[in-house]
């Protein structure tokens, strides 16, 4: 398998792995569901459930459990779905891949385009160190993101691994360039 293919696997597998996920949708339709009605007027159409008494005036029926619970929103534990563990692989891939694309380059004859990285990239134990530190810090950082904004934290990770793969595709246009 050619390595462009491997980047555009990486760039689909962040783009579209999230959202062909079943599990994501249906965690998304229960929470959508029992998300309670907070602030309702006297004025306003009962629920289904509810039976139909007329109250006079405006008087408001305020939920205080659920605005409480809306201000003080506990974490909750994390249900990891599939497409949180692919895109933490693709994480750790896209990380992996751009150690081994900056080493081609530079063992090519080529240098890193990054002036803050020039120093560590000629060190193999340490870039590889530091790419490591990269990818867990980036998991770490969403998996706690994907307690209360699971939306947000998949966002993320597909624009950062978007971001990675875009890179990979320059680091190696630039390694067959200086080859």
């Amino acid at each position: 398998m050619s390595i462009r293919r491997v980047v555009v696997c990486v760039a689909l597998l962040s783009a579209i792995g999230p959202w062909a996920d079943p599990l994501l949708a249906q965690d998304l339709a229960a929470r959508a569901a029992e998300a309670p009605s907070t602030i309702r007027t006297a004025s306003d159409e009962p629920l289904p459930n509810e039976a139909a008494t007329p109250t006079p005036g405006p008087k408001l029926d305020i939920n205080i459990e659920a605005v409480a619970g809306a201000a003080v929103a506990p974490a909750m534990p994390v249900r990891h779905s599939r497409a949180l563990w692919s895109l933490y692989a693709a994480t750790v891939v896209t990380q992996a891949l751009d150690v081994h694309s900056t080493r081609n380059v530079l063992n090519s004859g080529g240098r890193e385009a990054n002036p803050a990285l020039r120093g560590i990239a000629g060190n193999t134990p340490a870039f590889i160190a530091m790419k490591a530190a990269v990818a867990s810090g980036t998991i770490l950082a969403t998996r706690q993101i994907a307690r209360t904004h699971k939306t947000a934290a998949i966002l993320a990770l597909v624009g950062i691994n978007s971001g990675y793969a875009i890179l990979l595709a320059h680091n190696y246009a630039a390694m067959r360039r200086v080859q």
